[in-house]
């Protein structure tokens, strides 16, 4: 019933000792790890830690999230 941890819950519901991901370039491993938790340099998570004004992309002016980046890659 705890708020805390929400969104680590919508990636991985039931509790694990799993590796997720295993990639032998420490820099790469980082950075995947960063965009599964959402934590990484998009404006979303930088308004979070008060970095950036609004959250939004410059571009479509909606929260920039790793969901919203991944969209606009495509």
């Amino acid at each position: 019933n705890s708020t805390t941890g929400t969104f680590y819950k919508t990636l991985e519901p039931n509790v694990s000792t799993k590796v997720k991901y295993c990639c032998k370039n420490r820099k790469i491993e980082t950075v995947v790890t960063r965009l599964r938790f959402g934590k990484c340099c998009l404006n979303k998570y930088l308004k979070d830690i008060k970095r950036h004004e609004t959250g939004l992309c410059n571009k479509c002016k909606v929260d920039e999230t790793v969901g919203h980046f991944y969209t606009v890659l495509r």
